[in-house]
């Protein structure tokens, strides 16, 4: 698969096989601490498809470069509403981090076999027994956060104060747009889908204050998707 730089460099081109590497520098954060989002949506800005799933939406390219945006991250964010229902997997090359207000992360398993460092879960008080049950006896660190709205400034915070300092949250829509009205967010990776869902959820339902995005990448496959990377303005 041959992708075509757009912007900045109009005319680079790189093979997905053997350009990894580079394609990897394209995805390196500029600075840190840094949180960036990443989502696939359709052209009218709907993130399922008709199943109710984003991975309906993907491609192997877009899980390429999804894979090479966690190799450089120390953590994959993301709410226990995307865990249940993209049935979530560990991410390989970083850690995962959930955020959870109820303690439900029922709709996977995750192995028993990983270090606690692995997964990490940011609940208030009142959830711990439901997250115990729903984890049972896979090794996992909780961090307890007063309730019951999560202060997600507090978890990006100590997140950074681990080590954590380049963070990707992938979801779901609402703890995204979250980060974007605490003003927590650098950058949104977002590929777009050639196609019209016409109802769904939006990859940013629930924003509240608008904003204003520069665009500093934006790459084309040979499908059509588009893959963008847009800073948040301060």
């Amino acid at each position: 698969m041959i992708i075509n730089q757009l912007i900045p460099a109009p005319g680079t081109q790189f093979d997905l096989e053997s350009d990894l590497d580079l394609l990897a520098e394209l995805y390196r954060p500029p600075s840190t601490p840094w949180l960036r989002l990443n989502f696939v949506a359709s052209i009218d800005g709907i993130a399922a498809d008709s199943n109710g799933i984003s991975e309906g939406l993907s491609s192997r390219t877009d899980r390429r470069i999804l894979g090479l945006i966690r190799r450089n991250s120390d953590a994959v964010l993301v709410g226990a509403g995307s865990v249940r229902t993209e049935g979530y997997f560990l991410p390989r090359s970083t850690d995962l981090a959930v955020v959870t207000s109820t303690g439900n992360l029922g709709g996977h398993e995750f192995p028993k076999s990983i270090s606690p460092e692995k997964l990490t879960v940011f609940c208030p008080k009142s959830a711990r027994v439901r997250l115990a049950e729903s984890l049972g006896e896979v090794p996992h660190t909780v961090i307890e956060l007063p309730g019951p709205e999560i202060d997600l400034g507090k978890v990006i915070e100590t997140l950074n104060s681990q080590g954590k300092s380049s963070i990707v949250c992938e979801g779901g829509p609402t703890l995204a747009a979250k980060l974007i009205d605490a003003g927590l967010v650098q950058e949104l990776c977002l590929t777009i889908n050639p196609s019209l869902i016409g109802a769904g959820p939006g990859f940013l339902s629930g924003l509240v204050d608008g904003k204003t995005l520069e665009l500093s990448q934006l790459l084309i496959d040979e499908e059509s998707l588009l893959y963008g990377r847009w800073l948040l303005k301060p």
